[in-house]
């Protein structure tokens, strides 16, 4: 039999050490978070199937709950008091943000802009894609299959062209901060599509 107590204890322990990881940078944490069903995955996908405009794909709507809750350092996840299961406090919240995204025409009203103390992402990229040809040809092939031109543009400009962060947010028209964290989530889905491919078998046609 559960005790409500310790369930409640549990809860409080994964929200704190949850909050930590997100505050702390922890890329890989914070994409499990988002993309693991049993967390904010199934919300993110439940907002995907019930979207009006077929042109707004899942990775968009990742990233617009992403900088939503990530604005002035996560202050928006500061409220949890343990009064319910943190899962659904959570998916409540991507529940609210999706209803008022979706009301404005699929996109909010304010711009969400993220707080100077969330990690910009490394320029570690030469460590991560070998630079080789074939390497090139696979991550172009791979992002020209993603629905979102903001991922799309990014890794074009921070990977293939090798443009700077400062460079990167102004080719793309938005603000520095809203750059460095749309690289650091399609980097993310980036080395996870390559890590799954054999360069020599891959056809990038």
């Amino acid at each position: 039999m559960n005790d409500p107590l310790q369930n409640k204890s549990r809860d409080r322990e994964l929200y704190d050490f949850m909050l930590y990881k997100f505050r702390s940078g922890d890329q890989r944490f914070i994409m499990d978070i988002f993309e693991n069903d049993a967390f904010l995955g199934r919300s993110i996908k439940k907002a995907y199937r019930s979207r009006v405009d077929e042109s707004i794909s899942y990775e968009e709507l990742l990233s617009e709950l992403y900088l939503y809750l990530a604005e002035d350092n996560w202050r928006r996840l500061e409220g949890f008091r343990g009064a319910c299961d943190l899962v659904i406090w959570l998916r409540t919240i991507a529940a609210n943000f999706f209803k008022t995204y979706f009301r404005n025409n699929g996109r909010q009203v304010e711009t969400v802009t993220i707080d100077d103390s969330t990690p910009a992402p490394t320029d570690d990229t030469d460590t991560i894609y070998p630079p080789v040809e074939k390497m090139r040809e696979i991550i172009t092939a791979v992002i020209s299959r993603w629905k979102s031109a903001n991922y799309r543009d990014v890794i074009d400009c921070r990977i293939l062209r090798g443009l700077s962060a400062a460079e990167t947010a102004k080719a793309m028209n938005v603000d520095r901060s809203k750059s460095d964290n749309y690289f650091s989530i399609a980097r993310t889905k980036l080395i996870k599509e390559i890590s799954t491919i054999n360069p020599d078998r891959y056809e990038t046609r």
